[in-house]
């Protein structure tokens, strides 16, 4: 576009949990005025973030930069992007669980501020078919969640939740070939480096992660997809006060899915084709390998 705009965004989130001993509610409001400006080739989005709430008997306000822009080097085959930003959030009990649900106990739900994010990177085409993005980022967290094995009671492996400070500096980098809708494929890596004021590691969080994937559309009824992870070692707190290292492991699903009608079709599913028992988390090593099938109806 080839203009000047001023706009303003506001976003309330309220979160409300009862199943502590005592009850928890947090809520914030931000409220974000800005200034865009642009040209064909490029456009620059400069603002501010307004964060004002409270959690539980606490209240707080924040405000963060919020700028970001783009710039159309050569055509669609260059494009620069860098922003600066930062906010405040709080993951939510249903969040929580849906990514560990081996958590004994919430014994507390803390807010988390990024005062500050950081993102710069480039992406574009070698080629109508084939498309890059690469990219480095720092981020720093406040009140970061951590997962933390649960020693208290011997019979019991859960989980409880660590709060720590955590700074992350990530690398990333992506390959993706396409030829219409009939075949896709993706490659796509990252690094992290963590730095925390207390914990020893950033528990079950992986400095390196890589994805391969495809799709092949075999006519108007079959599509075939494959995907491919390694997921690079971790570590989690053990007994005692020691530091357990889980070990680096690689993952494999197949998935062929055929299209009876537009909105009826089958499904089935292999997964974890390598049958390793890795542990996502520490104690609780993953299903080997498994066979799933089932239906899709959409109205």
């Amino acid at each position: 576009f080839e203009a000047e705009f001023f706009g303003l965004k506001s976003v309330v989130d309220v979160w409300q949990f009862t199943g502590l001993t005592s009850p928890s509610n947090a809520h914030v409001v931000d409220v974000n005025p800005y200034l865009r400006l642009g040209r064909k080739s490029w456009n620059v989005e400069l603002g501010a973030a307004l964060a004002a709430g409270q959690n539980d008997s606490s209240s707080f306000l924040y405000i963060f930069p919020r700028i970001s822009g783009h710039w159309n080097v050569f055509s669609k085959y260059i494009i620069l992007h860098a922003s600066l930003s930062g906010n405040v959030q709080r993951a939510g009990y249903s969040e929580l669980i849906h990514e560990n649900p081996f958590i004994q106990r919430i014994d507390s739900l803390a807010t988390q501020q990024r005062p500050i994010e950081v993102r710069a990177g480039l992406k574009g085409a070698f080629s109508n078919d084939v498309s890059y993005s690469a990219g480095i980022s720092f981020v720093e967290q406040r009140n970061a969640v951590f997962y933390s094995a649960d020693s208290s009671q011997q019979d019991r492996h859960g989980f409880t939740l660590s709060y720590d400070n955590l700074r992350t500096t990530e690398i990333y980098a992506g390959l993706h070939f396409h030829r219409g809708e009939k075949l896709r494929i993706g490659l796509d890596a990252s690094y992290r480096i963590f730095s925390l004021d207390t914990l020893p590691q950033a528990f079950h969080m992986p400095a390196l992660q890589i994805r391969a994937s495809g799709a092949y559309q075999l006519g108007e009824k079959i599509l075939a997809k494959a995907d491919l992870f390694f997921i690079g070692s971790q570590f989690s707190n053990g007994p005692n006060g020691s530091l357990i290292e889980l070990a680096p492991t690689f993952d494999a699903n197949l998935e062929a899915e055929y299209r009876l009608t537009k909105g009826l079709s089958f499904f089935a599913r292999l997964n974890n084709l390598a049958a390793f028992r890795y542990n996502r988390f520490y104690r609780y090593p993953t299903i080997g390998f498994t066979v799933l099938g089932g239906l899709t109806l959409s109205l």
